[in-house]
């Protein structure tokens, strides 16, 4: 146990379960010697340990994760990502499940959410139901019906670690297969979110758009008694990857929103906005998964959550 003030259930399984996996002797090497090639008018070992956490962290962002863009295909990536970026991400959502034009996460979850279907695209480790799990404690775990996607079986592989944990009810029927988790709790359910949390700004995410839509069309042809459908856009920025497409430069939250346009899923009065809100997050130090500060600015979220609607246009060609 830790007596860190922002020490929680979670952040305590966290290190259990994936922090304690690092190998921290080497990466500290790293570390030091990229603070002595970065020509810094003290040596390592004249430096705070403030000073030495704050490189550790700008070493694991820049230089191993490229800012969340490093494909994370071995345990080791995973468990770096996890300590890195879990509590970022997680404390993103606790302030934009609270927020956004019409709805609200919470207006559309929380009276019953046994029988919302969660679809989470680009789940990573979990952090959306582990951000859910934290917030409400029940106390025999969450009851949460969830499938999560991602094209990294070693996320795949973690996030089922963390639902086999207390945080959530131990009834559950997990299973993975190909590039998806799903979480069963045996409930039919009677909505569906969709969830893009930080998955549109990856690079090259432009070439998913399209099976982004034909799978979601899949996912309501498979639940033909849902009549709700919403989708969840949550990001560190408005537009999702800029890029440039035969000389024109796009962004991929924009062109998605098109494509759901043509393809008759949302309201036409559907605008581009997204509301932005400044939070402050917690995060690792030290390697260890004891010592948890908050990180020394806010940063913005963006979110926008709205109705979805059955097509009959086809996107199989």
């Amino acid at each position: 146990m830790t007596n860190n003030q922002h020490a929680t259930r979670l952040t305590e399984i966290i290190r259990d379960i994936s922090i304690n996996n690092l190998d921290k002797e080497t990466i500290w090497e790293s570390v030091e010697r990229e603070f002595e090639k970065s020509g810094h008018f003290l040596s390592w070992g004249y430096i705070s340990q403030k000073a030495r956490n704050d490189f550790l962290q700008k070493y694991i962002r820049e230089d191993i994760l490229d800012q969340g863009k490093t494909p994370c295909d071995t345990e080791a990536l995973v468990d770096i990502y996890t300590y890195m970026y879990m509590l970022m991400h997680i404390d993103a959502f606790r302030v934009a499940k609270r927020m956004t034009d019409n709805y609200t996460f919470n207006d559309i979850y929380n009276d019953d959410h046994e029988e919302v279907l969660l679809v989470d695209f680009g789940c990573g480790p979990g952090t959306i139901p582990l951000a859910i799990a934290e917030r409400y404690q029940p106390e025999n775990g969450l009851n949460i019906n969830y499938l999560g996607i991602d094209r990294e079986s070693e996320m795949l592989r973690l996030s089922e670690e963390f639902f086999q944990t207390s945080l959530f009810t131990q009834s559950l029927d997990i299973s993975i297969s190909d590039d998806i988790i799903r979480v069963d709790n045996g409930i039919e359910p009677k909505k569906i979110i969709f969830v893009f949390s930080y998955l549109l700004s990856q690079p090259r995410i432009n070439v998913f758009l399209e099976s982004f839509i034909s799978r979601i069309k899949d996912i309501m042809a498979d639940h033909p008694s849902v009549e709700d459908f919403y989708l969840m856009y949550i990001n560190k920025d408005y537009t999702g990857e800029n890029y440039t497409e035969n000389e024109e430069p796009k962004s991929a939250w924009y062109e998605f929103l098109d494509m759901l346009r043509s393809n008759e899923m949302v309201s036409d009065s559907l605008s581009n906005f997204s509301k932005c809100s400044n939070y402050t997050f917690r995060k690792f130090n030290n390697l260890d998964g004891n010592d948890i500060d908050l990180f020394d600015y806010p940063r913005p979220v963006y979110v926008k959550l709205f109705r979805l609607y059955k097509s009959e246009v086809n996107t199989h060609g």
